[in-house]
C-alpha cells in the first residue's frame, strides 16, 4: 500500500515540472521570434532587392553585350528606376 501513496505525489511533481518547462519553453520561443523578427525582416528585404537586381540585369546586359546602350545610358536607365 505504501506503493499507492508514493506514485501520486510523484506525479503531481511530475505534472508540476512539465507545466514549468511548458511556461519556460513558451517565454524562450517568444524571446526567440522577436530577437529574430529583425533579421527575417531583413531577409525578406533582401530576397526583394535581389529580384529588382535580377530584372535590372536581365533588362540592361542584353542591350550593353549587343551594343544597343552605353555604360552611361544604362546607368541613366536606372536612375530612373531607382
Amino acid at each position: 500500500m505504501s506503493g499507492e501513496g508514493a506514485a501520486a505525489p510523484a506525479a503531481i511533481g511530475y505534472d508540476k515540472l512539465r507545466r514549468s518547462l511548458k511556461d519556460l519553453e513558451e517565454q524562450y520561443a517568444e524571446a526567440f521570434q522577436q530577437a529574430m523578427q529583425p533579421v527575417v525582416e531583413q531577409i525578406v528585404a533582401n530576397v526583394q532587392e535581389s529580384h529588382t537586381l535580377a530584372a535590372l540585369r536581365d533588362a540592361l546586359l542584353p542591350k550593353l553585350i549587343c551594343g544597343q546602350i552605353r555604360i552611361r545610358d544604362a546607368a541613366r536607365q536606372v536612375e530612373c528606376v531607382a
